[in-house]
């Protein structure tokens, strides 16, 4: 006799467990709201993170930018010097630096300004606001053109420092040429000034003998030192050789006479027997 069981649900199995497998896969709204604020939370620390860095960086392009124009400024004004001594060169009869010498500083004036103007031109796109960058990128245009003009003075300098030179040279042979108690000071001054350098040239020559004598000197006492070094390495070689040669004197002795003691030993047997 089979007996059928009925089930307690209205319920069919299959549609209790198709419903029991999509709860299953039903998202959980509880345990994601919490992993999505993690997220949101991390990804704005990145953001001002990423801010903080941008404003920092922005700013040193600032204080470099800053720092530039301080040394263009510094370094334009001393060249402008070095320009204005050689249009003065020749006109006064003592001069502190040489015509060549006043040329270097005033081209290393030039290349220094060149390169701070490749260093602005530089930082001028990094700037932060759209009127720092054209302002700056105009100031750069100006000195360009400062620049360019102070190498047209360097050139017109250097001509009237030859002009001024030629001048000086004469006015000091008309000088001397001329007649009268302030050409014969004049020619009597450098008289004094050429015996001044004659002598001052043999006193710097006898300098110069005096410091080769005691490079010689010194040599010669660095080589009897290393002479000498020699003979002491030479010499405790010796001491350390009879050293050697003593120590194995005394070995071979003790065993001579170790040797005697057992001849000795041996003939008392060969008579006791």
């Amino acid at each position: 006799m089979v007996r059928h069981h009925r089930s307690c649900s209205p319920t069919p199995k299959c549609y209790r467990r198709q419903k029991s497998r999509n709860s299953s896969l039903a998202p959980t709204h509880s345990s994601s709201n919490p992993s999505l604020g993690s997220v949101e939370c991390k990804s704005a620390n990145e953001k001002l993170r990423k801010e903080e860095e941008e404003r920092k960086r922005m700013d040193k392009v600032v204080e470099a930018v800053e720092e530039v124009k301080k040394e263009w400024g510094e370094a334009y004004v001393k060249t402008q010097e070095h320009i204005k001594a050689i249009e003065e060169y020749g006109k006064s009869r003592e001069e502190k630096n040489s015509l060549p010498r006043l040329n270097g500083l005033a081209q290393d004036g030039l290349a220094l300004l060149n390169l701070l103007q490749f260093k602005l031109d530089l930082l001028a796109p990094q700037l932060p606001a759209v009127d720092s960058v054209e302002s700056a990128k105009s100031l750069l245009e100006s000195w360009k053109t400062k620049s360019q003009n102070l190498r047209m003075r360097l050139r017109n300098a250097n001509l009237q420092a030859r002009a001024n030179l030629k001048k000086a040279a004469q006015e000091e042979r008309e000088l001397l040429l001329g007649g009268g108690e302030e050409s014969t000071n004049r020619r009597r001054n450098l008289q004094t000034k050429a015996g001044m350098t004659s002598a001052a040239e043999n006193i710097t020559e006898s300098l110069r003998r005096t410091r080769q004598l005691m490079v010689q000197e010194v040599e010669r006492s660095a080589n009897t030192l290393m002479t000498v070094e020699d003979s002491t390495g030479v010499l405790r070689k010796a001491e350390s050789e009879y050293k050697g040669h003593r120590s194995l004197l005394m070995r071979t002795r003790s065993l001579l006479s170790t040797m005697g003691h057992q001849d000795v030993i041996d003939r008392g047997r060969l008579q006791l027997r």
